[in-house]
């Protein structure tokens, strides 16, 4: 564990060497009221605009808690740190705020309570917020030119005491949308997919979020911002798209050691095509070939076909192949439907088949025959941001399946025929700029959890077929691909990302895990980790990606010898 404390703390200085300018203590001080209020300013450096803009900054918060006339009159820069004079004045505050019944009933709607805010802080800060509240729920529920009048405005000292008006004007409700641009789009789909209604109340917040969300497709580019033209209580609705490569197809190759006590080099193999939007409804089709050694082979297949006839359901499904030398071949089917949601978000319920066979007799006592039927239920948020080195992008998924599982009867003494088993599954990424475009931080999580519905058990034992498999280039980076056996685990990735150039990313990464797994006959936990280096070349034809890799744990140690390289390619037509 010190050696993990040690990386991630190399990994923070790297990314964040004096990031942000030394700070110290300062203070204004208000002559007249003899009170003084800490500000943070720059220290060693004899820069006095940033002193004064610190000074600035400190007053805006100041006039937030109504002190309206607050100011400072002179500096003393020659103090360590500088110190501020000014006068505070009068802290102001809200007096009656009164409204007729149809605004009160208009306010009701938009949360805000006048009653609430009568004896609040006053402020330009609170004042503008007030107004912004009233006015963007007016935007997004049909009345975009709806106003705000104060009338009969009173001091009393420093209350303010006003009445309030809440003109909404003409109900708008959308008309028409406009596809303009030479986009290969389904024109339902994408009504479909902005959440366009003809006859719904015009949302200005949902406009606004056009592009975005059509950027964030891949297969489509902005060609001028989206438009809005408003008639006689209608809006309609112009977007300007054309097409995008996003068809992709990548290879990846790997070099790895053969393992624990034998020489020699593996190499290991990935061939992925991925693509979308080719019916024009924007479907997502792939399929992707592993060898991840040991003449062990997979094939993964997937369809999502989002939006189906124009609704907000959706169909996807996948099947998965997997033969491992002579031991076992399994088979994983999955079936969903999915509800998308207006922002993108969506619920899925669907149903998955797994089986596995022995082929040969196994030479290891932890394999067998099993077949599982599971239920699931998945929820998935965040826009899929299609850019190619991300700069900022958030996306989340969890999934929980039910089933039952039954193994072939030579299995039932130790392992039991037929039980109700669970899984449990979530995935986490992020991306952040940390330091404009130069430096982005990236954090990943994935875990998943095989698990027994019945009593007792910590003493139940899977099949090894069973068990997932984890380690290499997609997972736990440093290790051999899908060395690994485990029925739970947990894998934290850290990730600072360099932008040379426009065309060129470098990272430092780190992995670490969670793993629950059996050794020594019973189930004990390890946290593996490991760290590299990567390089992102981005070519006319697509980018070329390079990673080298250490790992320590299950009997691997971080040593040269141990290295695991990645060498792949990605092309988008």
């Amino acid at each position: 564990m010190p050696r993990h404390c040690l990386i991630l703390l190399l990994l923070f200085y790297i990314c964040l060497p004096n990031a942000l300018a030394q700070k110290g203590v300062g203070k204004i001080v208000f002559t007249a009221d003899g009170v003084e209020e800490k500000c943070k300013v720059p220290v060693k450096t004899g820069d006095s605009l940033s002193i004064r803009l610190s000074f600035r900054r400190c007053l805006t918060d100041i006039q937030k808690q109504g002190y309206l006339e607050a100011r400072i009159d002179s500096i003393h820069y020659g103090s360590n740190p500088p110190i501020g004079f000014g006068q505070r004045g009068n802290k102001y505050r809200w007096g009656a705020i009164s409204t007729d019944s149809i605004t009160q009933s208009w306010l009701a709607n938009t949360g805000v309570n006048t009653m609430s805010i009568s004896g609040g802080t006053l402020s330009p800060f609170q004042f503008a917020a007030l107004n912004n509240r009233i006015l963007h729920w007016h935007e997004n529920n049909g009345y975009p030119f709806a106003t705000i009048k104060y009338d009969n405005a009173q001091w009393d000292n420093s209350l303010l005491s006003v009445v309030l008006n809440v003109e909404k004007g003409p109900l708008i409700v959308l008309d028409t949308l406009y596809i303009k641009g030479d986009a290969k789009i389904s024109y339902r789909f994408l009504k479909t997919f902005l959440g366009f209604r003809m006859g719904r109340p015009y949302d200005e917040a949902n406009f606004s979020s056009y592009d975005t969300r059509m950027q964030s497709l891949g297969y489509l580019s902005i060609i001028r911002p989206s438009e809005v033209e408003f008639i006689p209580g209608k809006a309609r609705i112009y977007t300007y798209v054309t097409n995008r490569r996003s068809n992709r197809f990548s290879f990846l190759l790997g070099l790895q050691s053969e393992g624990k006590g034998i020489s020699g080099v593996r190499l290991t193999g990935d061939l992925h095509l991925d693509l979308r939007n080719t019916f024009r409804n924007g479907e997502r089709n792939s399929i992707k070939w592993q060898a991840p050694g040991e003449r062990t082979q997979r094939l993964d297949m997937q369809t999502q076909w989002p939006y189906v006839l124009g609704t907000n359901l959706g169909i996807s499904g996948r099947f998965n192949l997997y033969r491992r030398d002579t031991t076992y071949i399994s088979i994983n089917p999955e079936m969903m439907l999915d509800f998308y949601f207006t922002n993108g978000s969506r619920l899925g319920v669907g149903f998955e088949h797994r089986k596995s066979s022995a082929i040969a007799t196994a030479t290891h006592g932890g394999y067998g025959n099993f077949n599982a039927n599971f239920y699931r239920l998945s929820f998935a948020t965040g826009m899929l941001n299609e850019d190619i080195f991300h700069s900022k992008y958030f996306w989340a998924q969890t999934a929980m399946s039910v089933g039952v599982r039954n193994a072939d009867a030579q299995m039932a003494v130790e392992r039991r025929e037929k039980i109700s088993v669970g899984e449990a599954e979530g995935a986490i990424s992020f991306f952040y700029p940390i330091y404009g475009e130069f430096a982005v931080f990236h954090s990943a999580l994935q875990a998943r959890w095989l698990f027994p519905m019945v009593d007792g058990n910590n003493d139940f034992r899977f099949l090894d077929n069973e068990l997932y498999r984890i380690g290499g280039s997609q997972i736990l980076r440093g290790f051999n691909q899908e060395s690994i056996l485990t029925n739970g685990y947990s894998v934290a990735a850290i990730e600072v990302q360099f932008r040379l150039q426009q065309t060129i990313n470098t990272a430092l990464f780190y992995d670490v895990g969670l793993v629950s797994h059996y050794g020594n006959g019973q189930r004990v936990v390890s946290y593996p980790f490991g760290a590299g280096v990567g390089v992102q070349l981005l070519t006319a034809g697509g980018i070329l990606n390079i990673s080298y890799a250490l790992g320590e744990g299950f009997g691997q140690r971080l040593s040269l010898k141990d290295a695991k390289i990645h060498v792949g390619y990605l092309a988008r037509f």
